[in-house]
């Protein structure tokens, strides 16, 4: 992959749209396969595997410089294409739990996302 072919990728991969349908995607074949499209369009080949494995690879990188960077005593890092990543990424949480436990009870509470948090 070229800087460019990975630039646009992210471009096309950080479309609100894009998103949105990733965020609700339990198989995402589909999508990628939209983000391969719009990638061929630029004149860029690469099939729909190959974009879904590079994304993979890149929020890996970006979440490996993260925690790196969140660690006190550790200098700084960064990757490649960190600022494109981190204004797609960097406001989402890594992981979202369903399910709430109580470590001084060991009840749950079931944990509801709603569209209104900011």
């Amino acid at each position: 992959w070229s800087d460019n072919e990975v630039k646009a990728l992210i471009s096309i991969w950080g479309e609100s749209k894009i998103q949105e349908e990733l965020d609700g995607a339990v198989r995402n074949k589909t999508i990628f396969v939209e983000i391969q499209k719009k990638l061929a369009e630029k004149g860029y080949k690469h099939d729909w595997q190959q974009c879904r494995a590079k994304i993979k690879n890149l929020k890996a990188q970006y979440r490996k410089v993260k925690d790196h960077n969140g660690e006190t005593g550790r200098g700084r890092v960064s990757c490649k294409f960190y600022t494109e990543l981190d204004n797609i990424l960097g406001h989402r949480p890594a992981s979202v739990p369903n399910i709430l436990l109580d470590a001084g009870t060991g009840s749950s509470t079931e944990f509801q996302q709603t569209d209104d948090e900011p």
